[in-house]
């Protein structure tokens, strides 16, 4: 445990606890040099975060001999083979638990850390979580990696990022500023550079990239009739909360099957499920389905689970799931950043639901019409090209193996007493009881 104490906005007692195998507190207290890799991706099955984690695993793997710590939540475990198999789904051999509470993780198979070897980098790699939703509690634990793990040199790439999360990002900045700033959209870039790091300021494009066209190539082995004559439209829904437009989104989805099946009544459905998440509050395309009750207008369709997708690629040995069929669509309605941005990829015009600022600012890059009925209306006028985006990629890639190439992977020499409280670590319910948490 560290205690940050007060935060300038007035919040106290910010804490932070650390969990891992055996073998895991034995690497993160020996010599060897490592790359914390922390972002987006929780552990929880999420189609867009898990791959720009084992995108990011895949770089260190490519270009350094840094060993890659991946950083995950202590809340997606369910039980020890599980904690066990999110090492072997990310392809990496220590994963580091964080958790604010001190619980006793006995039962998942993992030992609380009373110790770490100090120094080592920091990737934040990708995601939309720097704004006003997650973005302070993310930048807690990069404070904390900067202050008490003495990180020696951090960066960040394709991230989305928002006005309000300018103050913190500047505090941090000011610990220590990033090598590398990587942002995945243009309003995120202008935002960025308004940042004390500016003159570090890219534009990244998005850290699905390199998994996105090595997946395209792959599944185009084989051709697919052509767009408007496949039979098939492509549906995801998210009614989670507030940041994905909720109920509003559940009736905008109501509409949207009317509408789609008023123009194209012969049209089978695909339900793309992008999120396969065990928190009750998670209400992504399968469980959201409870929604409709009675009414939805489909009585059997296929689904694609593009969540379970993310875990079994394996982008080391270069075996990736599906096939030339799994997303021969003539068009898709989806709540999915990552799930449209894929589609478009494969040729696929893919509109996406954005019902709040922070879906505004998703979709702006895809150069989609206001109206969804425009887009049912004639799907093939908005298919995206984003050739442009690869070749900024490519630059980034570029400049980012410059950087990480200049990073001293000597030995560690020192170390830091992680303390946890007196109290008795209480054993938090998801762990007694698998799944009946909230």
């Amino acid at each position: 445990m560290w205690d940050l104490g007060t935060d300038p906005t007035g919040d106290e007692g910010r804490r932070v606890y650390f969990y891992a195998s055996e073998s895991t507190v034995a690497f993160l207290n020996s010599s060897q040099t490592r790359v914390y890799l922390y972002g987006s991706g929780e552990g929880y099955s999420n189609f867009g975060d898990t791959i720009q984690l084992k995108g990011t695993v895949e770089f260190y793997r490519n270009n350094t001999a840094m060993t890659p710590i991946v950083v995950l939540a202590l809340s997606s475990v369910n039980d020890e083979r599980h904690a066990r198999d999110l090492a072997k789904w990310y392809g990496v051999d220590h994963v580091m638990f964080t958790s604010t509470e001190a619980l006793d993780a006995k039962l998942v198979g993992l030992e609380a850390m009373t110790s770490i070897s100090t120094g080592g980098y920091l990737h934040l790699y990708g995601g939309g979580y720097l704004n006003g939703i997650w973005g302070k509690a993310r930048l807690d634990f990069v404070e904390f990696f900067l202050k008490v793990f003495l990180i020696e040199k951090y960066l960040i790439s394709g991230v989305q990022i928002d006005g309000e999360i300018i103050p913190q990002l500047n505090r941090v900045f000011e610990i220590k500023q990033p090598e590398l700033f990587g942002v995945r959209d243009r309003p995120s870039q202008e935002l960025a550079e308004t940042s004390i790091a500016r003159e570090a300021t890219r534009f990244s494009f998005d850290d699905v990239a390199e998994p996105f066209t090595q997946w395209r190539s792959f599944l185009q082995k084989k051709k697919v009739a052509p767009l408007g004559t496949r039979g098939e439209f492509g549906l995801h829904f998210n009614f989670t909360g507030e940041y994905t437009g909720g109920r509003q989104q559940f009736e905008q989805t109501q509409i949207v099957l009317d509408s789609v099946i008023e123009k194209y009544p012969e049209s089978r459905l695909a339900l793309l499920h992008a999120y396969d998440d065990k928190r009750f509050i998670v209400r992504d395309s399968l469980a959201g389905l409870k929604e409709f009750e009675s009414y939805f207008p489909f009585d059997e369709f296929r689904v694609v689970n593009t969540a379970k997708m993310s875990m079994d690629m394996d982008l080391h040995h270069g075996t990736f799931p599906g096939s030339a069929q799994t997303f021969a669509l003539d068009f898709a309605i989806v709540s999915s950043y990552h799930t449209a941005l894929l589609l478009h990829f494969l040729g696929v015009p893919a509109f996406l639901f954005s019902l709040n600022d922070y879906y505004r600012q998703k979709v702006a890059i895809f150069d989609l019409p206001a109206d969804v009925s425009d887009f049912i209306a004639d799907p093939r006028a908005f298919v995206r090209d984003f050739t442009p985006e690869l070749s900024a990629r490519d630059e980034w890639i570029a400049e980012l193996t410059t950087v990480v190439a200049s990073w001293d992977q000597g030995e560690l020499t020192g170390s830091v007493p992680l303390t946890w409280p007196a109290v008795k670590r209480r054993t938090p319910p998801l762990f007694a009881f698998p799944g009946k948490y909230s």
